[in-house]
């Protein structure tokens, strides 16, 4: 899009289907972490940020999942995680946990 704003560089076809296939991965795995029980969250974590902790924004983003997850609400938006139950689940008809 910046190409095109500044008209600068050019673009082909395979920016639009890498760009497509980068966007619908992060959704993907997206999904699965917001599914995922918080008991497998923590080891995820640990292990994420021992690897990409340094990365710039990461320990950030890392800590608002790990935040998430414990159940506690974010003191900001955060990827639009859910506390609750994911109303997804019961729409591809996953039985709720007993406490």
């Amino acid at each position: 899009m910046v190409q095109y704003a500044f008209g600068i560089g050019a673009t082909d076809i395979t920016d639009l289907l890498t760009n497509t296939a980068g966007g619908l991965i992060g959704l993907g795995i997206s999904f699965f972490i917001s599914v995922a029980p918080n008991s497998e969250l923590g080891p995820f974590i640990d292990r994420a940020e021992a690897r990409h902790g340094q990365v710039s924004g990461m320990r950030e983003l890392l800590g608002g999942l790990r935040e998430a997850a414990s159940g506690s609400t974010p003191d900001r938006q955060f990827l639009g995680w859910v506390t609750g139950r994911h109303g997804v689940l019961d729409a591809l008809g996953v039985p709720r946990q007993s406490a």
